[in-house]
């Protein structure tokens, strides 16, 4: 049996929504509304009674809503209403979470939905549970917009996340101090820019963000702002290489397979171990400084082999 998707909007200038127990039985509130998945005049709006039963009012603030269907529902936060009690996804359809508008929307709490989220616009912030961002084999799909992931320690999200559009990440705390590492799961990755920014409450080290295996589908710019230090698990990608900007560091922590070559053009790559560049004989990729780089390539201990190096390094 599928259980419930239970979370909480609350709006104050910008749209602030914190999900406060997904999957966990609500709080009493003031009434119960089902949404009957809209089939005649304002179809999928909000805002249209004919679209929840009893029809006699919109969701307000303090009210369970529930989704209920057999179909995968896909809940779009946008233009919701001020505010909401609790949401829950009752049907047996696989949920979407889905991020839009120029809104931010804040997830915490330990949250046990499993569906997929997805951010298109606007920002979404991650904090004070590991579990913010879902459980089990939910996963997180970044089409635009910003994703922030803040909390005085670091956290292990631990979501497979795909990047299908440039996209930034921030490393922040909830208060000002030095930075931490932040974790998510696997990433997938094409032809796209994913940018680390350190956020504001970082005043002092290093604001990491670390990825599990990382899988190049096309020629992927990774772009770490000065601060910041994005890690990658093993590279896996046929012919597609990546490029190296930004003033903050790279590091490739596990020996990979990918092919394509490396572009390092600003900022430190550093390899964390001696495969990290391709650890199949004759396979390993060559390191180009682009034209004007300030980059430096950091072995850091490894004896590692690459194929052609094209500019003056700065071995670690």
């Amino acid at each position: 049996m599928k259980c419930p998707l239970a979370f909480r909007i609350v709006r104050s200038g910008t749209l602030a929504a914190a999900l406060a127990a997904l999957f966990a039985t609500p709080a009493a509130q003031a009434a119960a509304i089902t949404w009957v998945n809209g089939t005649s005049v304002g179809q999928n709006a909000w805002g249209a009674k004919n679209n929840w039963t009893p029809a006699t009012a919109v969701p307000t603030a303090a009210d369970d809503v529930t989704f209920n269907s057999t179909t995968a529902n896909t809940v779009t936060l946008a233009n919701t209403p001020t505010a909401v009690g609790s949401i829950t996804q009752a049907g047996t359809g696989a949920g979407t979470l889905s991020k839009t508008g120029a809104d931010t929307l804040t997830l915490s709490g330990t949250n046990t939905y499993t569906g997929a989220i997805t951010v298109s616009a606007g920002t979404l912030i991650a904090t004070t549970s590991a579990d913010a961002l879902g459980t089990g084999a939910a996963t997180l799909a970044l089409s635009g917009g910003s994703l922030q992931l803040a909390n005085n320690t670091g956290l292990a999200f631990n979501r497979n996340t795909t990047v299908s559009a440039n996209t930034t990440i921030t490393s922040d705390l909830l208060a000002n101090g030095a930075g931490v590492t932040q974790t998510l799961g696997t990433l997938s990755i094409g032809a796209q820019t994913l940018s680390v920014a350190k956020g504001s409450h970082v005043t002092s080290g290093t604001a990491g963000l670390t990825f599990g295996a990382t899988t190049l589908s096309g020629a992927a710019t990774f772009n770490p702002a000065s601060g910041t230090n994005l890690t990658l698990g093993a590279l896996s990608g046929t012919s597609t290489g990546l490029t190296k900007q930004g003033a903050g560091q790279l590091t490739l922590s596990a020996a990979g397979t990918f092919t394509g070559g490396v572009t390092l053009n600003a900022g430190v790559l550093q390899l964390g171990n001696a495969g990290a560049l391709n650890a199949t004989a004759g396979s390993e990729n060559a390191v180009a400084f682009g034209v004007g780089s300030t980059g430096t390539l950091q072995l850091n201990g490894n004896s590692a082999v690459i194929a052609n190096l094209t500019s003056n390094a700065t071995p670690g």
